[in-house]
């Protein structure tokens, strides 16, 4: 994308972002306890006052992404029409810093109390995986990576296989609901050992994680089994019986974690078998059933690299283009989300 194109992506992020505040209770409810906060007649409850320094900080931090981002956008501008430079790539960058704020905060605010929950994605190879799918797999896992960074969204890896999958804790800043529409089945075309084109699987599940569940799972319904970590991680991680899983007998689903603290993977993994329960109770079930005609973004290592999503539409003319651009790919879900729960019905 060039600096041109960027000015005009920002611009329109921009937009969004203030036609999206200004409808927001947030503005509304902050003018009203303001008002009596001036008007000394009607004080404010303790509670009002917490609630009021909230809001000051929520419109603070909209005023100041909005801020910077009208002054990258004309600060781009300005160069554009001084000719080419040699601050051309510092525009590029604070326009795609800005973009990422941008985003980041008018998603949120489409977003609900259940996408501020930390989340377990995981990405997982279905069939048969040669190097052309490790690469596949370890290429997807560092671009979820980058694009959490982005977010400010902090991430650990709790279980890696090099050649099946990788699972990571996802933490803060509507970690869940930047990546949910992320699950879903993606179709490889790839070119196998014998020199013929053949179709692999790769799943992508994002999960709900909550320490405060209410949920209390009886200790006779539980297995739990420990094991080494066959990833990366030194002789600790590989020798010792870090790993921990608990399978829910009566529902058979399970959950595992292989921190280094064993103490540390008890928890997660608890906690994750009780939100894959939860989910489960309200036929909310997170975890997709494979279907893998319903796959939903295809990638061609094949005739010419190409990835496309049939959701959205959005394209990439290589896999790395696709690596580099996984931001496209998962806004554009988010997008489509809030776009369809805003117009009429």
């Amino acid at each position: 994308m060039d600096l041109k194109e960027l000015v005009a992506t920002v611009t329109s992020a921009q937009s969004r972002l203030t036609a999206a505040w200004g409808v927001q209770p947030t503005v509304s409810a902050y003018s009203a306890l303001e008002l009596r906060l001036l008007g000394g007649n009607n004080p404010l409850s303790p509670e009002e006052y917490r609630k009021y320094g909230e809001l000051d900080a929520e419109i603070k931090q909209y005023r100041e992404i909005d801020s910077d981002a009208t002054f990258a956008i004309n600060y781009a501008n300005l160069i554009l029409k001084e000719g080419p430079s040699s601050d051309v790539e510092d525009a590029a960058q604070s326009l795609a810093s800005s973009l990422a704020d941008v985003e980041t905060l008018y998603f949120k605010t489409t977003m609900s109390t259940e996408d501020n929950k930390r989340a377990v994605l995981r990405v997982g190879l279905l069939t048969y995986s040669n190097e052309d799918l490790q690469m596949m797999l370890r290429g997807t896992v560092n671009a979820y990576a980058r694009f959490a960074a982005k977010r400010y969204i902090s991430h650990t890896v709790i279980e890696h296989d090099s050649e099946r999958e990788t699972v990571m804790l996802l933490s803060g800043n509507y970690a869940f609901g930047f990546l949910r529409r992320e699950s879903g089945v993606h179709r490889i075309i790839y070119v196998g050992d014998k020199g013929k084109k053949q179709t692999a699987y790769m799943q992508i599940t994002v999960e709900p994680y909550s320490e405060k569940s209410q949920m209390r799972i009886e200790e006779k319904d539980l297995r739990w089994d420990e094991f080494s970590a066959t990833g990366p991680g030194g002789s600790h991680a590989n020798t010792s019986n870090t790993c921990v899983r608990v399978t829910h007998i009566p529902t058979n689903l399970s959950a595992k974690s292989c921190l280094r603290s064993k103490a540390n993977n008890t928890t997660i993994a608890l906690n994750i078998l009780i939100s894959r329960i939860e989910a489960q109770n309200e036929k909310e079930k997170v975890r997709i059933e494979t279907r893998w005609q319903d796959h939903y973004r295809t990638i061609r290592l094949t005739d010419g690299e190409s990835v496309i999503d049939k959701r959205t539409g959005v394209q990439a003319d290589s896999v790395d283009d696709y690596f580099n651009t996984i931001d496209t790919f998962v806004t554009a879900g988010i997008q489509k989300a809030a776009e369809k729960k805003a117009s009429p019905k």
